[in-house]
């Protein structure tokens, strides 16, 4: 699959921005394709829960499976308008209003494990699915968690999305 196992280790192991690396090596923008945004209330903070497929050609054919977990009050105004109101990846979006430096990824736990039901959302035959866990952070505000979803299959797509097959 070429570069795709070198491309999954450097996601493991990346505390940067997931969406500039890949692309980066794309040279393509990532899109998304959100497949639910709710917002529960909570006496804590209230949470935004956002699921969404970033791809670069197709939304059938994403790259990244993302599940992220975000605190309401910790949101800048245009953070969280950003998020109501547009399909930007969510690296872009706290980009945009921060210093680069200030974001960063802690806690950082990886799980490999047979997931048929994640590999049809990432439209992959190959079952074992990697899971990047993380607390994501601006400077002293901790903003939610992100759990990223991906595996070699799917990580090909960075460089050649025309030739694999829809499933």
């Amino acid at each position: 699959m070429g570069e795709a196992p070198d491309l999954t280790s450097r996601i493991i192991s990346l505390e940067d921005s997931t969406t500039f690396l890949l692309e980066s090596l794309s040279s393509k923008p990532l899109k998304v394709l959100l497949e639910s945004q709710i917002e529960i209330e909570d006496p804590q903070d209230d949470v935004i829960r956002r699921t969404v497929k970033l791809f670069f050609e197709s939304g059938s054919m994403p790259v990244l499976y993302c599940v992220s977990e975000l605190y309401r009050r910790k949101l800048k105004a245009e953070e969280y308008s950003l998020l109501s109101e547009t399909l930007m990846p969510i690296g872009k979006i706290f980009h945009l209003h921060n210093e680069e430096g200030l974001i960063r990824k802690m806690n950082i736990k990886v799980t490999r494990h047979i997931d048929p039901a994640m590999a049809g959302r990432l439209n992959v035959q190959y079952p074992e699915i990697i899971c990047k866990k993380y607390d994501y952070c601006v400077g002293e505000r901790k903003i939610g968690s992100i759990c990223e979803y991906f595996n070699e299959e799917s990580l090909v797509r960075v460089w050649d999305t025309k030739s694999i097959k829809i499933l």
